[in-house]
């Protein structure tokens, strides 16, 4: 029975690591080739208090803040995002805790291509169905983005 677990997971993890790696490389590609037209960010505030933990199922329900980017590669932080997006190859997973962020990506039909989901501290990320340990990237992005956006754009 032993072998059978140690079997079992020199098969199944790999394979969903090597799927979250394709994954990965497939948005990076999407972004890299301008086919992502849009994306949105999507926060909910750390001061909001639910009886349930917030997930990327509930996300979208509960975000109060929205900020869409048409044409993202024409941002100057746009290789930003490309990397904090490859960083999801090298990333290790963890358990899932509560996300207070999403970015979502869509192409230019408008249909979902991918989406990420981060924790209020943006260590951890659910990509593609997995919770991973990432660095804060993403989150720093996002966080500039909407800081530039709000704040600097109002001057």
């Amino acid at each position: 029975m032993k072998r059978h677990w140690i079997l079992f997971a020199l098969l199944v993890v790999p394979a969903g690591l090597w799927a979250q790696n394709r994954a990965s490389d497939q948005l990076a590609d999407l972004l890299n080739g301008h086919q992502i037209e849009r994306l949105e960010i999507l926060h909910v505030s750390d001061t909001l208090e639910t009886p349930i933990r917030i997930t990327p199922e509930t996300i979208r329900q509960l975000a109060r803040y929205k900020l869409v980017v048409e044409k993202p590669w024409e941002l100057s932080s746009f290789p930003t995002l490309v990397t904090g997006v490859k960083e999801i190859r090298r990333a290790t997973t963890t358990n899932q805790g509560e996300v207070r962020w999403a970015i979502v990506f869509f192409d230019g039909a408008g249909k979902e291509r991918s989406a990420i989901f981060l924790s209020r501290d943006g260590k951890i990320a659910v990509f593609d169905g997995a919770s991973l340990t990432l660095p804060t990237t993403l989150l720093d992005w996002s966080r500039s983005l909407i800081r530039a956006a709000f704040l600097e754009g109002g001057k």
